[in-house]
């Protein structure tokens, strides 16, 4: 689970997973909190729904990587992307 993670590992993972993603791909999490989504900045939209069903309840929460446009992938740092993105 990511909860055990310190952040630079958290970042690392989630880098890697960005990287590894095709443009206008995908990351699927479910977890009991929604603390990674703070920590999921460099993907460009991330929605989050609290699933009731699941026994405990839990976040599923799907991380987009946009499409890329004119044939060239968006760099987004760290630093300057905003905390909080939702749809």
């Amino acid at each position: 689970p990511f909860s055990i993670l310190k952040i630079d590992k958290k970042r690392a993972l989630l880098r890697k997973t960005y990287d590894a993603l095709a443009p206008g791909g995908s990351f699927i999490i479910y977890q009991v909190t929604n603390e990674l989504k703070q920590h999921a900045t460099l993907f460009e939209h991330a929605e989050s729904e609290y699933f009731l069903q699941n026994i405990p309840p839990m976040f599923i929460t799907v991380f987009q990587k946009a499409p890329t446009l004119n044939g060239r992938r968006r760099e987004v740092e760290w630093s300057r992307a905003p905390a909080n993105r939702q749809a």
